[in-house]
Parts: C-alpha cells; sequence; structure tokens
C-alpha cells in the first residue's frame, strides 16, 4: 500500500517540477527526498535577474558563508519576483527545468547547502 502511494507522490512531483515530459526526473523517492524538493538558488555573480523552471524556490543570496538569509518566494500566478534581501529578480521560464537558470549554475548544489 505505502509502495503505490509513494510512487502516486513521485509521479506527481515530477509532473509539477517538470511539466515536460522531456523534462522530468527519473529519482526514486529517496533521492528526491536527499535533494531539495523546493530548489535554492543563489546569486554569486550578482546579476540583476534569474531566469528559473520554477514558480517556488528559496533564494540565499550568495553561496555560504556570504548568504543572506534563506527566504522562501513564491510567484504564484506572477512570472516574476524579487528578492526582498538582495533585490534579484527572477523570472519564470516555463522552457527551463526545476534545476536550470539563466544564466547557468545558480543552482545551490548540496555541496554549497
Amino acid at each position: 500500500m505505502q509502495a503505490g502511494f509513494a510512487q502516486c507522490v513521485l509521479q506527481n512531483l515530477n509532473k509539477t517540477l517538470h511539466p515536460n515530459s522531456q523534462n522530468q526526473m527519473h529519482l526514486s523517492g529517496y533521492e528526491i527526498m536527499a535533494k531539495a524538493i523546493v530548489p535554492h538558488f543563489h546569486n554569486d555573480n550578482g546579476v540583476p535577474q534569474i531566469s528559473v523552471g520554477v514558480k517556488e524556490f528559496m533564494c540565499v543570496g550568495a553561496n555560504a558563508p556570504y548568504d543572506h538569509p534563506h527566504v522562501y518566494l513564491d510567484m504564484g500566478e506572477d512570472k516574476e519576483k524579487v528578492c526582498p534581501y538582495c533585490s534579484t529578480l527572477f523570472v519564470f521560464d516555463a522552457e527551463l527545468g526545476a534545476d536550470q537558470t539563466v544564466p547557468e549554475g545558480c543552482l545551490v548544489v548540496a555541496e554549497n547547502a
């Protein structure tokens, strides 16, 4: 019973994080839990705008130890959101996957978290 429920949750999570089937993750439940379900983005390069493929995420400013308080941002129906700490403008781009950004490399990876 639990295995079926877990599989259903994973399928729905994949559809939510990657609505375009070509970008869907193929991860087990443990791998998804090991990764951040809510992506964390940094702006080490200080660019004014970062395009992301999700509408709910965390902004950390720069990577540690220069990060600001990690703030949860939700675009809701909007297509952009400004971080109240670092003023980075995040713009939703439906063509990007949950782990993709423009410019590239703004996703916080586990080693930097």
